[in-house]
């Protein structure tokens, strides 16, 4: 039997290694149910579980035995990839999923903090950069108010919320221009690491979860903020990759909207941490980057912070005032409610469960036709321009 068996690992392995040059010819879909059967057929063997673990590395095998080609992981590295695509990639197994739902479980969300719009608070430096900004090109600066609900936004998607009418044409030189004044403005302005912070990213460390911090800002001011609030000590003493660190690779100016910046940044995160969206959670203050996650199929938790109004964040699985209020329990179980809610509801099976419906009378209105209120909907309360 024990030789019987080691024939059948010997001629796997020679089946696997022929497999990786055929990948390039292979769709990703026929690779990857064929890497999954011929592990299913000798998975009993430790002999050849080392062999395919040595593998790994030539076929592009991710943690989890996914085959990925070098061209997807290419086109995942830029964000230059669809949701579904990272969903179809890093779907849970049904074993996997029967692990998660259980009470004990964790380790299994991947969670994206928004740098500027939960972890550090620079509505000072934003205030300034924008007045002097505007100061530049001849524009009345914007409020705190309209400040605070852009900051999290790319330069093209502040421009485009802010209502300025501005040339495309001269949208890199402003943008470079903007964040200049901030370069400066870095030095001469306070900001604060945001209360809660610190325990945040270590309780996520420490519950082995994924994390990626995600920001508008360029590498080199993105990196002096985590060194100024010694957010990124934490990351240095826990050895975290600084690949986590998810920002535009090149400048905003010439798209239309922010949301595209931001969803590739959704995508890239996803793929950084190997989570499907589904799996995944973002922390974040911004009402229109929460709004973007929620299309994608990714659970939010809002910050009050920036927010004029807390109705503006009802897009979101839950509101906090403070990071402190945070815990992981509630992460696991906002992505656990929508692991659920993507199986679907539970077939009634009873009898009693159909049979048993209330049927209520209309309710005759107080108003006529002529004098009804206008309906409050979530598109006028955040104008169809503005998402």
């Amino acid at each position: 039997l024990v030789r019987f068996h080691v024939q059948k690992v010997k001629m796997h392995s020679s089946i696997l290694f022929l497999l990786s040059f055929l990948m390039s010819h292979i769709s990703d879909g026929f690779v990857t149910l064929g890497l999954q059967n011929s592990r299913k057929f000798c998975f009993t063997s430790s002999l050849f579980d080392k062999r395919f673990r040595r593998c790994n590395n030539v076929l592009n095998l991710d943690r989890s035995g996914r085959f990925i080609s070098d061209i997807t992981k290419e086109r995942m590295k830029n964000g230059k990839i669809t949701i579904k695509e990272i969903d179809r990639i890093f779907e849970p197994s049904k074993s996997e999923l029967e692990k998660i739902q259980h009470p004990l479980s964790k380790g299994f969300v991947g969670v994206i903090v928004s740098l500027e719009g939960a972890l550090v608070d620079a509505e000072v430096l934003y205030g300034y950069t924008w007045a002097v900004f505007a100061s530049d090109i001849g524009l009345e600066a914007p409020n705190p108010i309209e400040v605070r609900d852009i900051i999290g936004l790319d330069f093209s998607g502040s421009i485009l919320a802010l209502g300025w009418n501005l040339d495309n044409k001269r949208l890199p030189y402003y943008e470079k221009r903007f964040f200049d004044i901030m370069k400066i403005m870095i030095d001469k302005v306070p900001f604060v690491r945001r209360p809660g912070s610190k325990e945040l990213i270590q309780n996520i460390i420490q519950e082995k979860d994924k994390i990626t911090v995600v920001t508008m800002l360029p590498r080199e001011l993105a990196t002096k903020l985590l060194r100024i609030t010694e957010i990124a000590k934490i990351f240095e003493e826990n050895n975290i990759n600084p690949e986590c660190l998810i920002l535009p690779e090149q400048s905003s100016a010439g798209i239309v909207s922010g949301h595209t910046v931001f969803g590739q940044l959704m995508i890239r995160c996803c793929s950084i941490m190997e989570k499907p969206s589904i799996m995944t959670l973002l922390i974040d203050s911004n009402r229109r980057n929460i709004l973007l996650a929620k299309r994608m199929g990714i659970s939010c938790i809002a910050l009050k912070g920036n927010a004029a109004n807390v109705q503006y964040l009802r897009s979101a699985d839950q509101v906090i005032d403070t990071l402190n209020a945070v815990k992981m329990k509630d992460i696991y179980k906002l992505v656990k409610k929508a692991l659920k809610q993507e199986e679907g509801p539970d077939q009634q099976t009873a009898p009693s469960a159909v049979l048993n419906i209330v049927k209520l009378k209309p309710v005759s209105s107080a108003y006529s036709d002529d004098d009804k209120p206008p309906r409050d909907t979530f598109a006028d309360e955040m104008g169809s321009d503005q998402l």
